[in-house]
Parts: structure tokens; C-alpha cells; sequence
């Protein structure tokens, strides 16, 4: 049930328009769909599941950063 929930996310969000976004924009929503659902699918107790949306919240901050970062040295280097 939780394979087929995620699934059905990645799919969602994965058919949003990217007309204008990157790769790495893509991948950040893929991630954060898989994301929001496992934590809406955690039944490990309220501790654990704080726990792993802190995780998440911060990997997905600091995937966020990593791929501006990239994108502002590209636009610098190619001026």
C-alpha cells in the first residue's frame, strides 16, 4: 500500500509542467513528494516521525542551496 501511495505521488509529481525549471528543480519535487508521503504514511510514533520530517525538511534545505549555488556560479561564469 505504501509502495503504490508513493507511486502514485512520484507520478503526480512528476507530470507537474517543467517548461521552465531545471533538472535539478525537477529532482528537489520528486524528492519532496516522496518526502511528504512517507511522512504522512509513518506509523513509527510521534517522536520518530517529527524526527524524520525534521530530516527530510533539512536534506531538502540543503539540496535547495547546493543547486542555487551551482546555478548563480553557471550564470557567473558565463558573464
Amino acid at each position: 500500500m505504501k509502495t503504490m501511495i508513493l507511486a502514485i505521488a512520484l507520478l503526480i509529481t512528476g507530470a507537474m509542467s517543467f517548461a521552465e525549471t531545471t533538472a535539478d528543480d525537477a529532482e528537489r519535487a520528486i524528492k519532496k513528494g516522496a518526502h511528504r508521503t512517507e511522512e504522512t504514511m509513518c506509523a513509527e510514533g510521534q517522536a520518530k516521525c517529527l524526527a524524520k520530517k525534521i530530516k527530510h525538511r533539512a536534506d531538502e534545505a540543503k539540496d535547495y542551496t547546493k543547486d542555487k549555488t551551482k546555478e548563480m556560479k553557471n550564470d557567473m561564469d558565463e558573464k
